[in-house]
C-alpha cells in the first residue's frame, strides 16, 4: 500500500515540531490534538509552506530530502490545500475562480478520475457560478475552496480546520461532502482538527499530535478501543463504534441492523446489505443484569464485561464485549456497586440512543 512517509523537524518561534510517521494514503486521516500542538505546522510542512528539514515521500515521490538538497516547490507537489479561510480571488466570480484552477491543472496531469462538471455537481455549486466570490457566505466559500483544490487534481488533499468558522447545519452539510471525497474522487485527505465531533464523522485513521510530536497513529477501530481514557475527549463525547450490516427487514419506520449476531433498530432509512458504523456515546449505554420484560429501550445487547476503570470521582467506565466488538458504558459508581458488576460477568447493554451512522 502506498504511504505518505514523513520524517521532519522544524523550529519556529521557540516551538519544536519533530514528527516521524508513515500515513496511509487512503481515506481520511484526521490529525488530532489540542490547540497549539503543531498540527497546522505539520500540515504546512507537508505542503511545502514551511522550511522543515528532513524527508517527505508521497507515494514513492520525494518531496523533501534535506540531505540530497531536494525541496520541491509547493505548486509542484501535486497537493491540494484548503485552509480555514478560503483563498478565492475577490475580483473573479465563482466560475472564474474554479476555471482558473482547472485550466492550470489540465496540462500537467493526465490521469483524472473526474471532470469539471462532476466537481460542480458534487459540491452543489451550479447556482453560485455567476456570483461574486466576495458575496458568498462562509459555507459557500468553503465549498468553492474545496472545489478549487479538487480541480487542481491533487494526489493528496490537505485540509487545515476548514470548518472552524462554521456551525450548525452549514457545517454538517460540508462534513458530509468531505466524507465522500476519497470515494468519489479517489483522493486521500489529511484533515487537521481539534474538534472531536469532526474526528468522529470523518476519520478512517487518526494521528495524535501533542507538543510537536506524534503520539500515535491508529485505525479508527483501534483509536476507539485504546483511547477511551484520553483526557482530550470530552466526557459527553466519549463513545464507541459498532460495525453492522443493514437488513432488508424493517417495521415502524425503523431499519434493522445486524451487529455481531444481534439486532439493533435505528430510526433512519438505510440501504439494504450496506455495511455501516454506528457511533454510540458511552453516556447513552446503561447496564442491566437481565433483559427487561417491558421497556421503551429497543436496543438490548447481550454483553460481557471486560474491564471496569475509574473515570471520575462519581463515575466508572465499563467496557463491554459484544461478539468481537467493544462497547463503552459510562455509569455512576453507585450503580456499579448496587449491581455488583465485575469483569467476566454477562450482562445486558441497554442502548438508549444511537447518535449517528458513519
Amino acid at each position: 500500500m502506498d504511504k505518505l512517509s514523513v520524517d521532519i523537524k522544524l523550529s519556529k518561534q521557540g516551538f519544536l515540531l519533530s514528527v516521524t510517521q508513515n500515513i496511509d494514503t487512503q481515506g481520511i486521516s484526521v490529525i488530532w490534538g489540542p490547540s497549539g500542538s503543531g498540527k497546522s505546522l505539520f500540515l504546512r510542512s507537508i505542503a511545502g509552506f514551511e522550511n522543515a528539514e528532513g524527508k517527505i515521500v508521497n507515494k514513492q515521490e520525494t518531496l523533501l530530502d534535506s540531505q540530497s538538497n531536494i525541496d520541491i516547490k509547493p505548486y509542484l507537489r501535486k497537493i491540494g490545500y484548503v485552509a480555514q479561510e478560503s483563498n478565492l480571488f475577490p475580483h473573479l466570480n465563482v466560475e472564474q475562480n474554479l476555471k482558473f484552477a482547472y485550466q492550470r491543472a489540465n496540462q500537467r496531469l493526465k490521469n483524472k478520475h473526474y471532470d469539471y462538471q462532476q466537481v460542480i455537481k458534487a459540491l452543489n455549486l451550479e447556482p453560485l457560478l455567476q456570483q461574486s466570490s466576495i458575496s458568498l457566505s462562509g459555507g459557500e466559500k468553503q465549498r468553492c475552496a474545496i472545489a478549487q483544490s479538487l480541480l487542481s487534481y491533487p494526489e493528496l488533499l490537505l485540509m487545515d480546520e476548514p470548518l472552524s468558522a462554521l456551525d450548525g447545519e452549514r457545517k454538517q452539510v460540508i462534513l458530509e461532502l468531505i466524507a465522500e471525497i476519497p470515494t468519489k474522487f479517489h483522493i486521500p485527505i489529511l484533515y487537521v482538527t481539534h474538534s472531536y465531533e469532526e474526528l468522529l464523522k470523518l476519520a478512517d485513521n487518526v494521528l495524535l499530535i501533542a507538543k510537536g510530536k506524534a503520539e500515535g497513529y491508529y485505525s479508527i477501530d483501534d483509536f476507539f478501543a485504546q483511547n477511551t481514557n484520553n483526557s482530550l475527549i470530552p466526557t459527553h463525547q466519549l463513545c464507541s463504534l459498532l460495525k453492522g450490516t443493514s437488513s432488508d427487514k424493517s417495521s415502524f419506520n425503523l431499519s434493522q441492523i445486524e451487529c455481531s449476531g444481534q439486532t439493533l433498530h435505528i430510526p433512519k432509512a438505510v440501504d439494504h446489505s450496506r455495511n455501516i458504523q454506528l457511533v454510540i456515546y458511552a453516556k447513552d449505554v446503561s447496564i442491566s443484569l437481565v433483559k427487561p420484560v417491558q421497556s421503551s429501550i429497543l436496543n438490548l445487547l447481550d454483553a460481557e464485561i471486560v474491564s471496569i476503570v475509574d473515570y471520575s470521582p462519581a463515575s466508572s467506565l465499563v467496557t463491554l464485549k459484544i461478539g468481537e466488538q467493544l462497547l463503552a458504558s459510562l455509569i455512576t459508581k453507585k450503580s456499579l456497586a448496587e449491581l455488583g458488576l465485575e469483569t467476566g460477568q454477562n450482562v445486558v447493554a441497554q442502548i438508549k440512543t444511537i447518535s449517528f451512522i458513519r
